[in-house]
């Protein structure tokens, strides 16, 4: 990248240091932004200067390098932070990217950039508003010609552009965003309506050819203890799924997510346990096993199940006895533990889930659905899982995987 950008961007010549990082704006968790940060001697007053990377040079790197290696930016300072092996400290350059806001740098680009171009259709605007929200930007600092990746978004805010607008009511996929992402042309990627990937998705429809109903599915839940009435559904696990279980097998521990969270002392505890309950009853996917079927492989099964409480007054106790009981296939890939130290009357909740279930985004998710529930708001609508798989199996390329198995066979 800093090589690239020295031949695209003749400006920065007489830079003595140039370095690419990636930082992350103050109150972002998942949005990164690519900086490019140059020393100059140059700067009368010693201070930080903050530039977009010229249109033109942006035009000249995307032809050399993929859309998510073209910085957006540009840090210019008298002198760039050095360590005490006298090389580039980027963990102080990713300091100073984090000691401005997205809506901060947002401004400055706009300085240097001259005036945007607004919306000029319903779509347009709507695009707009949306790229605000995920991004955290004000809809004045996005203009039409603008990039969404410039504009600081990456996959993850890709994935959050798409399922806010659905909230809406308009229609655009994640491929869209990465092959079009000039605001204008991704515009004219919108569907106005609902996708047909919304229709319901019957029980037990996912499972191939199975028979389709819970009773061939009994064998496979009998050695757990688990009744057949108890199945809510069931579809096949995706390749990563069963990659993650795979090394969780083999390695116990592996790929599973414990996340100690420390409670007020404002917390009522009751109503946090009900909130928990009902989250859990929201989200198919927290009640759901993964079982080994003799005939079709790995299996995920949602239950009909309450949260088995693990109530206990030592965290450090706890968490030993939870590393000597493995996440295993069919057990619950979710446990819930509540840490009240009568001597403090400190209390603490211990969320441990295995990354079958959730990656970052789908972690967020749930934890503002619990936020939205203790405060007695009322929870969106959001899609389950099960569409997602639909989506997965429909995707399938079967000639692909025909060969595959034929080669490896």
């Amino acid at each position: 990248v800093e090589h690239h950008t020295r031949e695209c961007m003749p400006q920065i010549a007489h830079a003595e240091q140039l370095a690419a990082e990636v930082i992350t704006p103050a109150g972002e968790t998942s949005s990164s932004i690519l900086a490019m940060f140059l020393s100059s001697n140059r700067i009368a007053d010693n201070r930080t200067r903050i530039l977009a990377v010229p249109a033109d040079v942006e035009s000249k790197l995307a032809e050399r390098l993929p859309g998510y290696m073209v910085p957006t930016i540009l840090f210019v300072l008298p002198n760039l932070p050095m360590t005490t092996t006298d090389k580039i400290d980027r963990r102080r350059l990713r300091e100073i990217g984090a000691s401005y806001s997205a809506q901060q740098l947002a401004d400055l680009r706009s300085q240097t950039q001259g005036e945007k171009r607004m919306p000029s259709t319903e779509i347009e605007n709507k695009l707009q508003q949306l790229c605000s929200q995920v991004l955290n930007i004000s809809s004045a600092s996005i203009g039409m010609d603008d990039s969404f990746f410039r504009l600081g978004g990456n996959s993850i805010a890709a994935m959050k552009l798409v399922a806010q607008a659905r909230n809406v009511d308009l229609q655009l996929s994640v491929a869209d965003i990465f092959k079009h992402p000039l605001l204008c042309d991704l515009s004219q990627r919108v569907v106005v309506g609902s996708a047909n990937s919304n229709r319901d998705v019957p029980a037990f429809s996912l499972v191939g050819s199975m028979s389709g109903t819970p009773d061939d599915l009994g064998t496979a839940l009998a050695g757990h203890g688990l009744d057949v009435q108890l199945i809510e559904d069931a579809y096949p696990c995706t390749p990563l799924q069963e990659a993650l279980l795979s090394v969780t097998t083999r390695k116990p521990g592996h790929y599973v997510l414990q996340t100690v969270l420390h409670l007020s002392p404002d917390i009522d505890l009751n109503r946090f346990r009900a909130s928990w309950e009902r989250t859990v009853q929201s989200c198919p996917i927290l009640r759901t096993r993964i079982l080994y079927h003799q005939n079709y492989g790995l299996l995920q099964m949602a239950i009909k199940e309450d949260i088995n409480w693990l109530e206990t007054e030592s965290l450090e106790d706890h968490l030993r006895r939870a590393n000597e009981t493995p996440v295993e296939l069919g057990q619950p890939l979710t446990r819930y533990s509540l840490i009240c130290d009568p001597t403090t009357q400190n209390s603490q909740f211990v969320w441990t889930i295995h990354h079958a279930l959730f990656d970052g985004v789908s972690m967020s998710l749930v934890l503002d659905l619990l936020h939205n529930i203790y405060q007695g708001n009322q929870p969106k609508n959001r899609l389950e899982y099960k569409y997602f798989m639909r989506y997965a199996l429909d995707k399938r390329d079967t000639v692909a995987e025909t060969y595959w198995r034929l080669e490896l066979a």
